[in-house]
């Protein structure tokens, strides 16, 4: 597990937008990042996965601190290319949480590392347990 507390910013994924109020961990995340006005980036499709699961409510991530990302017309080439080169199946939500932490140069958070182990581009990972 490499630690995000050296990165410039981080994105949280669906799995650790729903593990977020269970785990001290990632709460201390983001405390510190929102201390500190370090970006915290909540990609739109990875908010709207977590909230399926009916753990999440989309408005607990409207605090200035979060930056909850849409899907932009350049993005999607990108992200289908994401999804077409993984060696394994990956989700769109998955594909944006993974393309804003490849462009970003920021932590991936995550509760589901493997999904993110196919990818053709390595994206720098912080697991949650």
């Amino acid at each position: 597990m490499t630690s995000a507390f050296n990165s410039p910013g981080i994105v949280l994924d669906a799995s650790a937008i729903v593990a977020l109020p269970g785990s001290a961990y990632a709460q201390s995340l983001v405390r510190v990042f929102a201390k500190m006005n370090r970006p915290i980036i909540v990609p739109a499709l990875s908010l709207a996965a977590a909230c399926l699961t009916g753990r999440v409510r989309a408005a607990a991530f409207d605090d200035p601190a979060f930056t909850v990302t849409a899907v932009s017309q350049p993005m999607v080439p990108d992200l289908v290319d994401l999804v077409l080169t993984s060696v394994i199946p990956l989700t769109l939500d998955s594909a944006q949480a993974a393309h804003h932490a490849v462009t970003g140069g920021s932590v991936l958070v995550t509760a589901a590392g493997d999904r993110y182990r196919g990818l053709a581009s390595p994206v720098w990972l912080d697991e949650l347990s």
